[in-house]
């Protein structure tokens, strides 16, 4: 996976806060099968189901039932069997 883009809240999944200029490659060192990038965050979905998100959750956009940043994935309950994954934007109040 390549990403690439501001990274202040470690959305980019490269185990970082840098920001990337160029596209940079992403390890998928958590076994994600597929991933959506979103304005601040982004959600990984694993080959059984389980939905994970990391990076800016200012206003809930993670799912997780906080307002806590991630720079690591957390686990989003309520999900199994999920066939995709797409992560939209938000807007701060």
């Amino acid at each position: 996976m390549w990403a690439w883009g501001w990274n202040a809240y470690g959305q980019l999944g490269d185990g970082t806060t840098i920001d990337r200029h160029v596209p940079t490659l992403i390890r998928n060192r958590f076994g994600f099968t597929s991933v959506s990038g979103g304005g601040l965050h982004s959600l990984g979905r694993m080959a059984d189901g389980t939905v994970w998100a990391r990076g800016w959750n200012g206003v809930g956009q993670l799912g997780d039932g906080s307002t806590t940043d991630h720079h690591d994935p957390v686990r989003i309950g309520g999900f199994a069997g999920t066939a995709t994954v797409a992560a939209g934007t938000s807007q701060c109040p």
